[in-house]
């Protein structure tokens, strides 16, 4: 399930230092390297014609080595090959050995200024590589940079980026400004974790993951991509002779005046995942109007001294979902922790888990589901500190309070003690009310199941984004509904049996 590696682009820049030293190669060497396998793979792929009128575009760092370095290879059996170089100050010792020590080359062209010629050369290239900037760019395009790459997003060639399309932060995948965007993106040896986060699909088109023989000397400095393909069956098959209690009965608490369609959701889409019996404890202040499903058991919760009779029997629990912050469920939530019940802590629970964390909170069985602004009010900063860094807080999480920790987005981040996990799934579909409590509730079931936390994670995502995936066959992805993916889902698990 985890066969890639994702590493920030420190653990990249470490893994070709120690390349160098283990191969006893320049770094130059690589760079040759590097980019005679990009052109192989452009070759076998038959991404580039031979008649293709090709543009490289050359920044003044590796990346733009990279660029001339593959311009170098295309040269040898493409006629119409051209290496663009916006002026440096400071010309890159690698470039300046490419041009002393490569034959053929591209033709190279220098510009100071986004000129008639350029204008002209863009709009005939066919093909246009963007060799800009590479992984180490931390500030927004600007000047001629910002300005030639808003005018060859204009174009209708094929646009290829090498390693990550420029203006894209590689650490956070964040756009600095204007980016470069690819139709198809060349990513050298491992997936960065800004090739996957945030912004990043916006801009990558499709990800090619090309093998160079860079290795890190310590192979656990890395991430995890997991390959949710690889992950059926999502369910066994069932015993003929079973009942409700051999498939996980659950608790949900959560559930407000105005809000009380949360829980349901994730009652209904944990009964849909397999989940034998569901019971879900609303707020004293939610009203009855869901109660037309009659397999959903729902009670009120008014004090604490009622909790506890309702977790005898259960396997796991979820709290949280539409439950508001405006009453206190400090002492709801201590019995939870303090039970030892495989616990997850979504939505509006994570904020009542705020006053907990002030008290060593040390349970590994708690599984807590923010999307960045619930981890930004837990940790009481803007949403931009999480989205610019969503390591940093993950780790402190895991590593003070031994939670596990799935944020989610475009690419869910699932932090525990054995790794960092991506599961890289995004689905605009999915940006609708009530998502996040569908994921919790399949999650909940499988947790209940007897899957341990990270299994039920992969799983779940997985089963929610093939749900997904077949609605969109017959429907506008803007047109879906949580309870369409609950309706899905039955027949999403009969295909992924």
């Amino acid at each position: 399930m985890c066969n890639m590696r994702v590493l920030t682009p420190k653990m990249m820049m470490d893994a070709d230092r120690d390349t160098l030293n283990r191969d006893n190669i320049t770094s130059f060497d690589l760079m040759l390297k590097a980019s005679k396998a990009l052109y192989d793979y452009i070759l076998s792929q038959n991404l580039i014609k031979k008649e293709d009128r090709i543009l490289i575009l050359c920044g003044p760092g590796n990346n733009g080595g990279d660029g001339l370095c593959l311009g170098h290879f295309l040269k040898q059996t493409h006629a119409h090959v051209q290496a663009l170089f916006p002026q440096s100050k400071k010309p890159n010792q690698a470039l300046e050995k490419a041009h002393k020590t490569l034959e053929p080359l591209p033709e190279v062209v220098t510009l100071n200024a986004l000129d008639q010629d350029v204008t002209e050369r863009i709009e005939r290239a066919d093909v246009i590589i963007d060799g800009l900037f590479g992984i180490n760019l931390d500030r927004a395009l600007s000047g001629l940079y910002e300005t030639l790459v808003n005018q060859v997003n204009q174009s209708h060639a094929l646009k290829i980026s090498l390693d990550i399309p420029s203006g894209l932060n590689a650490y956070n995948g964040l756009a600095l400004g204007t980016a470069f965007k690819a139709d198809h993106t060349f990513i050298i040896q491992d997936y960065k974790t800004g090739n996957l986060l945030f912004d990043a699909e916006d801009f990558h088109g499709q990800r090619h993951r090309i093998e160079v023989g860079i290795k890190a000397d310590d192979a656990s400095k890395h991430h995890h991509i997991v390959d949710t393909k690889k992950l059926k069956p999502i369910l066994p098959k069932r015993k003929i002779n079973t009942h409700k209690y051999n498939h996980g009965v659950s608790l949900i608490i959560g559930g407000s005046k105005g809000m009380e369609g949360a829980p349901i959701l994730s009652a209904l889409a944990a009964y849909r995942s397999g989940a034998g019996l569901i019971k879900v404890l609303n707020d004293k202040s939610a009203r009855f109007i869901h109660q037309m499903q009659p397999e959903i058991q729902i009670d009120q919760l008014t004090k604490n001294k009622d909790i506890q009779p309702h977790l005898t029997k259960k396997d796991a629990v979820l709290f949280g979902g539409g439950l508001g912050r405006n009453d206190d469920y400090t002492d709801v939530l201590k019995t939870l922790l303090d039970s030892k019940l495989p616990l997850i802590i979504d939505a509006d629970g994570i904020d009542h888990l705020k006053k907990h964390l002030k008290h060593n909170l040390k349970t590994h069985n708690v599984l807590i589901t923010p999307h960045v602004g619930e981890l930004a009010n837990l940790f009481g900063v803007p949403s931009h500190e999480i989205l610019l860094d969503p390591f940093t807080p993950l780790k402190y999480l895991v590593e003070t309070y031994d939670l596990n920790v799935l944020l989610k987005g475009p690419s869910n981040i699932l932090m525990t003690k054995t790794g960092s996990y991506h599961i890289h799934t995004p689905n605009p579909a999915l940006a609708k009310g009530g998502s996040g409590d569908v994921l919790a509730g399949i999650i909940l079931s499988f947790i209940a199941s007897g899957m341990d936390i990270k299994t039920a994670v992969f799983k779940a995502i997985a089963l929610v984004n093939t749900a997904v995936d077949a609605l969109l066959k017959s429907h506008h992805e803007a047109s879906i509904l949580p309870t369409d993916v609950i309706n899905a889902l039955s027949s999403t698990l009969f295909m992924l049996k």
